[in-house]
């Protein structure tokens, strides 16, 4: 096979151009949509993890722990 003969083989046509560029924005625009929802879970699971424990936060802060110690062994205790 000749070299011309395999570029034209490897040409895209105009139309699969165009619906080439489409799928490209598609795609793209599902990943814009998804990305603030993929940003908005873990923060909602650690609100409703400081929502739930708000009462034995404030205990051990009462009981002089220090809020950088509090924060600390509660997000070992979300991550986990």
């Amino acid at each position: 096979m000749t070299r011309k003969a395999l570029l034209a083989r490897l040409a895209f046509t105009s139309r699969q151009i165009i619906s080439l560029c489409l799928i490209s924005a598609w795609i793209a625009g599902a990943g814009m949509l998804t990305l603030p929802l993929a940003c908005i879970g873990p923060y909602a699971v650690v609100a409703l993890a400081v929502a739930q424990r708000r009462r034995k936060i404030r205990i051990r802060i009462a009981l002089g722990a220090r809020p950088s110690e509090v924060s600390a062994r509660f997000l070992m205790v979300v991550c986990d």
